[in-house]
């Protein structure tokens, strides 16, 4: 009996560490199978919504299996503000660098664009800040863009986020009769090319025919665009990068003192608001 009794004494000690290892393996790996069977099953439409609007999985597993529009919607503002960082950074010497945005999908326009199913049934005859913008664009500057924010509320009024966010808003007072954000230069880079441009409207749209001017996060942030289309650029620029008609580019705010001379500073666009 003693012999037996040592036998299952020792065969207990050698069961003890695999019933640890055992249980170590199965807490571990819990996590990463629950994950793996909602994948198996399939993305959902809020799911790939998310995705496509920069939040990562991290943050959307926690809104999983199911979300609706209202959450969606919540969850993508709630995000896209963690992660709203000022494009404009400030160094101790007093200069500053505006951050970088890379790959994003561009497109090009032009003022005087008639309403077609390229752009959304929208017209390009005037532009957010300009009601005769093609008209007016004739004698300015043919280098310019579209980014989706507008200073200015559909009744014309600043919005009052915009003196906050926007990193060369202090750089003066801007009376009633200016936009911020108009006439402002950007740098854009395509496949070891560089051209600068002018802000000259607010966009792209979307595919369900909205315009983007709200989305602050992604333009004087690092959050990924609202839209599909985060970029839009003028003819001009597009045979100047060699742009296809939708592609890839890397942009950069920078201040008009910075810009190089080039065939986009012979005409120099200067015209402010115009509203009948």
């Amino acid at each position: 009996m003693q012999k037996y009794k040592s036998t299952y004494f020792l065969t207990g000690l050698l069961l003890i560490p695999m019933l640890i290892v055992g249980y170590y393996f199965l807490a571990t790996n819990s996590g990463k199978s629950g994950l793996a069977s909602v994948e198996a099953k399939g993305k959902s439409k809020w799911q790939k919504m998310l995705e496509r609007n920069g939040v990562d999985q991290t943050f959307w597993s926690k809104y999983l299996p199911k979300i609706s529009h209202k959450e969606y919607k919540k969850a993508v503002k709630k995000y896209q503000a963690s992660k709203y960082v000022p494009s404009s950074i400030v160094y101790g010497d007093g200069s500053s660098a505006y951050a970088l945005h890379k790959n994003i999908a561009t497109t090009y326009f032009w003022a005087g664009e008639d309403a077609s199913g390229d752009n959304y049934g929208i017209s390009n005859n005037s532009s957010c800040w300009d009601e005769n913008w093609d008209q007016h664009c004739k004698s300015e500057n043919p280098f310019y863009f579209a980014l989706p924010y507008n200073d200015l509320d559909d009744n014309g009024n600043r919005k009052a986020e915009a003196l906050k966010i926007i990193p060369w808003a202090n750089e003066k007072n801007w009376s009633d009769s200016e936009s911020i954000c108009k006439n402002r230069w950007i740098k854009i880079i395509h496949d070891g090319k560089t051209a600068y441009a002018q802000w000259e409207d607010a966009g792209p749209c979307d595919d369900a025919g909205g315009c983007g001017e709200n989305d602050k996060s992604y333009v004087f942030g690092t959050a990924a665009p609202q839209f599909k289309v985060g970029l839009d650029v003028s003819p001009a620029v597009k045979n100047q990068l060699g742009l296809d008609d939708e592609d890839r580019t890397d942009w950069q705010f920078i201040d008009e003192k910075d810009v190089p001379d080039g065939p986009w500073k012979q005409v120099v666009t200067r015209s402010g608001l115009n509203w009948n």
